[in-house]
């Protein structure tokens, strides 16, 4: 479910599914996997049925108003959510691809993987989505790559296509990078290519990067899926 606490510490209430209460929380499970805050009102959420919202005010749980199409065969898993500086809410499909919502006029788009269509996503298997600092959308594939948006022609361009690729990050220099399962990538925008940051054939080559951030001192910490490195 989801709790609120206080400054102190203090449990101030916890939200969950009441099956009598069509505005409590949707997801029976009450599982809830990502959240992004929006500056009103509202926290959106990522449940493991599909993405809705919060209203901090009525207190009041409601689905996001989208017709989604979902892979009878996967999940409705939501681990990434994320509003980007145009106001459009992001929602990640873990299974069923990747979700553009606006909430100004309802207006989305769901983006999936068409094997006909080499500009489409990599895989339907999306695990996170990323704005950097110029306004560029990345989407990483769990199932192997890494695709960045055109938003003038609504088309995917993709790296890293056979390696499992995590979360993104962009550090105090502009940098961007990506956690894989071949360690950390990356990006170099004159070659627009990602590389290795360790030698492939070393063991740090191998670690399966799971998130990355940067300290005051501009360390760089790596979650690998077992430990932290520095």
């Amino acid at each position: 479910g989801l709790f609120q606490y206080d400054l102190h510490g203090k449990l101030i209430k916890q939200f969950k599914h009441n099956p009598s209460d069509n505005t409590s929380l949707f997801d029976r499970s009450n599982a809830i996997l990502s959240m992004s805050y929006d500056q009103g009102d509202t926290i959106w959420l990522g449940t493991s049925d599909g993405p809705g919202f919060f209203n901090k005010v009525t207190k009041q749980f409601y689905r996001v108003p989208i017709d989604i199409k979902y892979d009878p065969n996967n999940w409705k898993n939501v681990p990434d959510v994320m509003k980007d500086r145009q106001g459009i809410l992001w929602f990640v499909l873990n299974g069923n691809g990747l979700v553009w919502y606006n909430p100004e006029d309802h207006t989305y788009k769901q983006y999936q993987h068409n094997p006909g269509d080499s500009t489409s996503l990599t895989s339907d298997r999306i695990v996170s989505v990323f704005e950097d600092k110029s306004g560029v959308i990345w989407v990483g594939d769990i199932a192997g790559g890494v695709n960045r948006l055109d938003r003038v022609h609504d088309t995917f361009k993709h790296y890293i296509r056979s390696i499992p690729c995590h979360r993104f990050f962009e550090d105090s220099e502009g940098m961007l990078w990506v956690g894989t399962g071949n360690g950390p990538y990356r990006y170099h925008p004159n070659e627009d290519k990602f590389l290795p940051f360790f030698d492939p054939e070393s063991d740090a080559g191998h670690l399966n990067i799971i998130n990355i951030i940067e300290d005051d001192e501009r360390n760089l910490w790596m979650h690998n899926d077992s430990e932290l490195i520095r």
